[in-house]
């Protein structure tokens, strides 16, 4: 009987969490194997599913700045290579499975919070005593999206 009641406050703490911070999020997955191919421009195109939740719960993100070499400092090992900076934005949600009804969550989908970011899952684990899903993912933030910069002076 005691571990009904564990179980109960787990659902109760989600419940609340989803209630004080919870944000619209929506969810896509690729629909398994079936792909487009263009032929003249050599894209294969992906079908996606989603489905639209209206609350997830988002944990603090970490922020890290990353540096990358070019290929030919990995390679060749020289003095004078190319490279460049990017931030990697890492955020963890809990998504409650019964949000999701029979839709599940794998590393091959993203997230997109606010129509502003796309949060690629890097890591999923579904939590039975949660009934529920913690997922990691990562977004490259740092830099504008391109619809919302401004044009450079001619």
């Amino acid at each position: 009987m005691g571990q009904q009641n564990v179980l109960r406050q787990n659902k109760l703490a989600v419940y609340r969490l989803k209630r004080n911070y919870g944000l619209a999020a929506r969810i896509y997955q690729p629909v398994v194997g079936v792909y487009a191919f263009n032929v003249e421009t050599g894209k294969q195109e992906r079908q996606w599913e989603f489905i639209d939740v209206r609350r997830i719960i988002r944990l603090p993100a970490v922020i890290a700045r990353k540096f990358v070499y070019d290929l030919s400092f990995i390679a060749a090992n020289k003095n004078f290579t190319y490279g460049g900076f990017f931030d990697v934005d890492t955020v963890i949600f809990i998504v409650d499975r019964k949000d999701l009804g029979d839709f599940t969550i794998d590393n091959n989908g993203h997230f997109e919070v606010a129509q502003k970011l796309r949060y690629q899952v890097s890591k999923s684990i579904e939590v039975e005593e949660l009934a529920a899903y913690i997922v990691s993912t990562k977004a490259v933030t740092g830099d504008l999206p391109v619809e919302q910069r401004e044009p450079s002076p001619s």
